[in-house]
C-alpha cells in the first residue's frame, strides 16, 4: 500500500500519531497542509458510520451483562481506535494550503499560519452525548429481554365460614 500521510511539498512522512492530532504545517519545510477534503470526508464517514454502531453494541453490552459488557465494549471501541491508527497513513493525503495567487516572477510572500482552533472540549462532549444516548437507547433493551419478575402472589386457604352458637333470633 501506498504510504500517503506525506508532506506535498518536502515529502516528509508524518507519523502514525498525527491520526489523533493531524498536523496542520509540516514539521520540516513549514508548509501550511491539510488532509485532502475528498479523503477527509470519505475517511470520516466511514469512520462514522462503523463507530455509532459500535458505540451502540458497547452500550447494549454494558446495560445487558453489566461491568463485563462494559469492558468488551471499551475494548471494542479501542480496537476500533487502533485500526484507525493502523490505517491512517494509507488512507490519508494531504494537500498544500494555497494563501495567495501565484503571480509569475514575484517572490511569494511569506505564510503566516494563523492559529488553528482546537475543538477538544467539543469533540469530548459531543461524544459523551452519544455514549449517553446510546446507553438510555440501550437501557429500553434490557427490560425487553429481561423483564422484571414479579413475585408470585400466595394463595391462603379461604377461610371457614362459621356460625356463631348462639345467634339471636
Amino acid at each position: 500500500m501506498q504510504y500517503r500521510a506525506t508532506c506535498p511539498s518536502c515529502g516528509t512522512r508524518f507519523p502514525r500519531s498525527a491520526y489523533f492530532r493531524p498536523p496542520h504545517q509540516c514539521p520540516s519545510c513549514r508548509a501550511a497542509i491539510r488532509p485532502e477534503p475528498t479523503w477527509d470526508a470519505r475517511g470520516n464517514a466511514v469512520a462514522g458510520i462503523i463507530g455509532i454502531p459500535i458505540i451502540m453494541l458497547g452500550a447494549y453490552l454494558t446495560v445487558t451483562h453489566g461491568v463485563a459488557g462494559l469492558l468488551v465494549g471499551v475494548a471494542i471501541f479501542a480496537g476500533w481506535l487502533f485500526l484507525g491508527w493502523v490505517f491512517y497513513p494509507y488512507f490519508t493525503p494531504f494537500e498544500l494550503v494555497v494563501t495567495h495567487t501565484p503571480v509569475p516572477d514575484t517572490p511569494a510572500p511569506p505564510v503566516i499560519i494563523p492559529p488553528v482552533p482546537r475543538y477538544h472540549l467539543k469533540t469530548v462532549v459531543g461524544l459523551g452525548l452519544c455514549i449517553l444516548g446510546a446507553v438510555i437507547w440501550a437501557g429500553f433493551f434490557k427490560e425487553l429481554l429481561h423483564p422484571p419478575t414479579t413475585r408470585p402472589t400466595p394463595t391462603y386457604p379461604a377461610p371457614a365460614a362459621t356460625t356463631p352458637a348462639s345467634a339471636p333470633s
